[in-house]
């Protein structure tokens, strides 16, 4: 939740990350903390202030990420308020001649589930009209519900990764209460190849066991009469 012994645990636990590390704020973040904790990064833009937002730029490959700050202190909501969406229209009108992955913390749309979830990002229908014609902005991609949801900001596609910590339940009756699902932990990857484009897949975390060889070269590998799990 913010506090400088929780960003160093971070810290520990990915410092053997075999990839680039950037981090985005959320809701549970404080974005001073935060500073102080990635200041040795080289993407952290200038400022110290708990105003200051945490917007910058980067390319992975042939790809340029647009990471945006969507965090209002202390509330469980976001927004992109006038000033991130100059901030952000002036990064896409500088970036038209490259593929375009948007990250944000919170989802641009309704997901469709009770309490939070439930109402989405607040300016997302002014930045669905920033995306309308930009035929360049492939994704959208956000957090904070915990679950896999795919859904829409204008013509972007947009999606929510699962959460490495906690799932939360799957339940759209209104008024249900907010709930931890007993799921496995997940993320998104998100896989650039220039014959196909942009493909997110969803991995669940943990340890399954060895995969079983189905197929290769066409050729059925697993007799049909032998059980996969034997």
């Amino acid at each position: 939740h913010g506090a400088p012994e929780a960003y160093a645990l971070a810290l520990e636990v990915l410092q053997d990350l075999d990839a680039p590390l950037y981090a985005i704020p959320g809701n549970h973040d404080d974005r001073a903390n935060m500073r102080v904790a990635f200041k040795d990064f080289d993407w952290l833009p200038e400022g110290d202030g708990p105003a200051d937002f945490i917007h910058y730029t980067f390319d992975a490959g042939p790809i340029r990420v647009i990471a945006c700050d969507s965090v209002i202190p202390d509330e469980s909501n976001g927004e992109l308020c006038g000033a991130r969406l100059t901030w952000l229209e002036a990064a896409l009108d500088a970036t038209a001649d490259k593929p375009v992955i948007i990250a944000i913390h919170h989802p641009p749309f309704p997901c469709g589930l009770p309490g939070f979830g439930a109402t989405g990002l607040g300016g997302a229908d002014v930045l669905a009209g920033i995306l309308a014609g930009r035929t360049n902005v492939l994704r959208i991609i956000a957090g904070h519900n915990h679950r896999t949801i795919t859904g829409m900001c204008g013509p972007v596609p947009a999606c929510v990764a699962p959460s490495v910590s906690y799932p939360f339940a799957f339940d759209t009756t209104a008024g249900a209460p907010l709930a931890i699902a007993y799921e496995p932990p997940g993320c998104a990857m998100h896989l650039w190849r220039e014959d196909i484009g942009l493909l997110t897949h969803t991995l669940p975390i943990g340890d399954f066991g060895p995969a079983t060889p189905l197929l290769k070269d066409g050729k059925r590998l697993l007799p049909t009469s032998t059980n996969a799990r034997e």
